[in-house]
């Protein structure tokens, strides 16, 4: 399913946003992940091919990013148990603070 995930994302979100010139230079992607604590794996990033690949290496198990503050570098896998409340949370705080965010 973690794999799905990320291939469903990359294919049938970013890539066609991309291929039909629904994404605009303007566009940007939060993606928060819910494990033991919320993590967000990507901060505005904009709707390009270079988050498409970045998506890619998550799907093909080899994004590495720092998972706790001061942390090693570490593949992202699944993990946890997926506390939902704390990760909506954030995103609430994130759309806030963003006055174009939808």
């Amino acid at each position: 399913r973690f794999q799905g995930t990320w291939g469903a994302i990359a294919d049938d979100f970013v890539a066609q946003r991309i291929e039909t010139g629904e994404a605009k230079a303007h566009d940007v992607v939060s993606v928060i992940l819910m494990g033991d604590e919320p993590l967000i794996l990507f901060d505005n990033v904009p709707t390009d091919w270079i988050l498409y690949n970045r998506i890619l290496d998550l799907y093909h198990g080899q994004y590495r990013m720092q998972l706790k503050r001061n942390g090693p570098m570490q593949i992202v896998e699944p993990g946890g148990h997926g506390n939902y409340i704390p990760a909506l949370e954030l995103a609430r705080k994130m759309l806030s603070s963003n006055n174009s965010s939808s």
